[in-house]
């Protein structure tokens, strides 16, 4: 060899810093990413008992339908109004049925809006699995530091 850089000597050495640089910033990069799932979901458990509630009373009140109040409703209907028992009957549980439907869908809606936090998890990894892509493809320049890119 003719001793410049490059040479058959230090070309070992150089491919294994480099290898032990990316290996510590993947680790570095898995372990922000475990924290800011962390804070995930330390954040949605805090928000989704409300809506989580919400869901509960509803199936509560499907399953139920509280079933002394609707067959009371049902035989007003029938002495009141003078519907036939089925039709009564039908039309009291369609009620209880909406009513529960409605509450459930309020909950699910705000359920949702919950876990939106999960979304700042799910970019910073897409961001992260590129970048480690990238750094495996073409490493940087001799010297460069190469950064995580940020939006």
């Amino acid at each position: 060899m003719n001793g410049q850089n490059g040479s058959a000597a230090s070309l070992p050495r150089s491919v294994a810093k480099n290898a032990r640089e990316l290996g510590h910033d993947v680790v570095s990069l898995a372990e922000l990413q475990l924290q800011l799932l962390a804070n995930d979901c330390r954040e949605s458990a805090r928000s989704v008992v409300l809506p989580g509630s919400l869901i509960l009373m509803g199936a509560t009140l499907a399953a139920g339908c509280v079933p002394v109040a609707l067959a009371g409703t049902a035989e007003l209907l029938i002495h009141g109004a003078g519907l036939s028992p089925a039709a009564a009957f039908f039309s009291v549980a369609a009620a209880g049925a909406i009513v529960a439907g409605g509450i459930a869908l309020v909950g699910w809606r705000a359920l949702r809006g919950a876990l939106r936090p999960f979304r700042q998890s799910r970019d910073e990894v897409n961001r992260n699995v590129t970048w480690i892509k990238n750094m495996l493809r073409r490493p940087p320049a001799a010297g460069a530091a190469a950064a995580v890119p940020r939006e």
